[in-house]
């Protein structure tokens, strides 16, 4: 499975990742390193280094820096809520879809 994890370089989202490649799936993580370590993730894991939030995002950077990112993807851990907010994602759990 193709599993794509939004803050997976902060404390948090780096043990999800761990656990995940331990499973066996791809990962990919959408980070802006703000308070997140590029050395906290393995090599194993694709990191994709953008701010959903910066104006830049409209250019092409910003659309090649989340297109390998976001096709694909089976499964999303949303650990960064502004990411997924900006993606347009919705993020259900147990009890029922999260805006």
């Amino acid at each position: 499975m193709r599993v794509l994890v939004t803050g997976g370089a902060g404390f948090v989202g780096s043990h999800v990742v761990d656990r995940l490649l331990g499973a066996g799936h791809a990962v990919d993580v959408i980070d802006n390193l703000a308070t997140g370590r590029r050395d906290r993730l393995p090599a194993a894991a694709r990191l994709h280094v953008c701010d959903l939030r910066d104006a830049r995002l409209d250019g092409l950077q910003g659309i090649e820096a989340l297109s390998g990112a976001t096709i694909g993807i089976d499964q999303l851990f949303g650990l960064a809520p502004a990411l997924a907010a900006a993606l347009g994602l919705k993020i259900a759990t147990e009890e029922g879809p999260l805006s």
